[in-house]
């Protein structure tokens, strides 16, 4: 799954906080089920309603960047209840110390094409593309890490952990107020 929203995507830098540097506004969803296949359409009914309910019967649902996506979806009342794989941090578990980003990924992973350059004169083939290399990426990264004996790792210590620590993060850090003012 991929949105798009009107001032673009989150700057890797600020990728560890959603609400910095992107609009909360949707203005296209994609989907992709099967690698070279992606569909694209604009964030209207009945699409939206078409994207609530296939997110809520999806068992596994993955995102290239799921703190991006995830809160404007859910403020878009279309909750992702199935388990969730984020390939941008995938990525990072594979090779840490290189950039995240999509653009930079995918050529590792897929024969794709260059497709960036296509996102204002071909929105709907840009967001296609942006679905189908992150499922080709999931896919490759996958035997990857299973080749390597780290997809149980990877599953506990990221994809598990990940959902724990989004839950957290909802209720924001509690302060104590009369140890404070002590303080």
């Amino acid at each position: 799954v991929d949105i798009e929203n009107p001032w673009g995507k989150i700057e890797e830098r600020d990728s560890d906080d959603p609400h910095k540097g992107s609009g909360w506004d949707i203005i296209r969803c994609g989907f992709s089920f099967r690698e070279g296949t992606a569909a694209s359409f604009p964030w209207a009914e009945p699409f939206i309603s078409f994207t609530r309910e296939l997110l809520r019967r999806a068992k596994a649902v993955i995102f290239h960047h799921a703190a991006h996506d995830r809160p404007r979806l859910l403020s878009a009342n279309c909750p992702t209840l199935g388990r969730v794989y984020d390939t941008m941090w995938m990525f990072h578990f594979l090779q840490s110390d290189l950039p995240k980003g999509l653009k930079f990924i995918s050529p590792f992973y897929t024969d794709m094409p260059e497709w960036e350059s296509q996102k204002d004169a071909e929105p709907a083939w840009y967001n296609a593309c942006d679905n189908d290399a992150t499922l080709r990426d999931f896919n490759a990264m996958k035997l990857w890490l299973i080749k390597q004996g780290r997809w149980e790792r990877f599953e506990s210590h990221c994809v598990s952990a990940a959902e724990i620590l989004g839950e957290m993060s909802t209720a924001g850090v509690l302060v104590d107020v009369a140890a404070r003012s002590t303080l």
